[in-house]
């Protein structure tokens, strides 16, 4: 939670990247929230979105409708 807050704190100072906020969430145990933030990645055009499909910490992820609809709108190998 306390990785969380500085995560917030340093977003309102300035650019960080979904993608981190989503490792954050995933830790956490928050799937959804995870997702939602990769989702905000995606819609921002972020170059770490090409990773998603091969990135190791989202493992956790895969299964997850949501996650698996994302990778297929992305035309990314679910």
């Amino acid at each position: 939670m306390k990785q969380l807050e500085q995560l917030k704190l340093e977003a309102s100072r300035g650019y960080v990247p979904n993608t981190a906020f989503a490792y954050v969430y995933l830790a956490l145990g928050q799937k959804d929230e995870a997702i939602d933030s990769l989702e905000k990645d995606i819609a921002q055009h972020s170059s770490n979105s090409g990773y998603l499909a091969v990135e190791t910490a989202l493992d956790d992820l895969r299964g997850e409708p949501r996650f698996n609809a994302m990778l297929k709108r992305m035309n990314l190998p679910e």
